[in-house]
């Protein structure tokens, strides 16, 4: 009888690889199964965030895969699937491109009222990986319905600077002349934010939190239509720098496996 381990389980037999419980569910949730290669570059991914404390704080996380349907799903829960509104062009192993004009990815997630979320107020976190360099009059992501959204992440904007909404009024970020990889905003505390890129602290920020907005969470698009790439994103609670760091290692690490990084 193969030995419990926790936190693993195997989907092989007497012999083959353990792999992470929640790498388990994942592959279950595919139409199509992975490839061997596949389940390891996933696997070796969970064991990574999990180490570092994050697979209990987070709520949205999905990375460009071999089909769409399986960049579709979110790797933590099978809630909050991304959904394609007005045909984003999807690439196997390099995400979605958004159009500019009308297509984007949906989520379902709403953080004002989706039960269960790990974000809050004061707690919460949005990313997104990007192979756009240039600069864009539009976030990455972001709260739809609103004319001002209160959660936004805008990577480069056309006057070279990053900005940040957070439950809270737009706040300006570090200038920047590359918009591409791995940006993430996070608050822990209700008068600060901080931006990371590829997993270093750029910009700490003094904004103070307001409301948690009903409104849609959705990639591409936030009151405008972003014209690039995306490849990884997420959702959920606050990271410090020790997180931060780590969480952008195993994303790194796995679309390194892909050939997406």
């Amino acid at each position: 009888v193969r030995p419990v381990v926790r936190g693993l389980t195997s989907n092989k037999g007497v012999g083959g690889p353990a792999y992470d419980a929640a790498a388990s569910a994942l592959f279950a949730r595919f139409s199509t199964p992975p490839t061997d290669a596949r389940k390891t570059a996933i696997n070796s991914a969970f064991v990574a965030l999990r180490s570092a404390g994050l697979l209990a704080t987070q709520d949205l996380m999905w990375m460009a895969g071999a089909d769409a349907q399986a960049t579709q799903r979110n790797w933590l829960q099978d809630a909050y699937n991304l959904t394609p509104i007005n045909s984003p062009v999807f690439t196997a192993d390099r995400g979605y491109a958004g159009d500019g004009s009308s297509a984007y990815l949906a989520t379902g997630l709403n953080p004002s009222s989706s039960p269960g979320l790990n974000a809050t107020l004061n707690n919460v976190c949005l990313w997104a990986w990007s192979t756009r360099a240039a600069a864009a009059s539009a976030a990455l992501a972001g709260l739809t319905s609103e004319a001002t959204p209160s959660i936004a992440l805008t990577s480069r904007y056309t006057d070279n600077k990053s900005y940040a909404n957070l439950n809270a009024a737009e706040t300006t970020g570090p200038t920047n002349s590359d918009g591409s990889g791995l940006w993430l905003i996070t608050r822990s505390a209700s008068n600060s934010l901080s931006f990371y890129r590829n997993g270093a602290l750029v910009s700490s920020l003094s904004t103070t939190t307001s409301s948690i907005r009903n409104a849609a969470l959705n990639f591409l698009r936030a009151q405008n239509y972003w014209p690039g790439t995306l490849i990884a994103g997420g959702f959920g609670g606050a990271m410090d720098a020790t997180k931060a760091a780590a969480h952008y290692a195993a994303v790194l690490a796995y679309l390194q496996a892909i050939g997406a990084a």
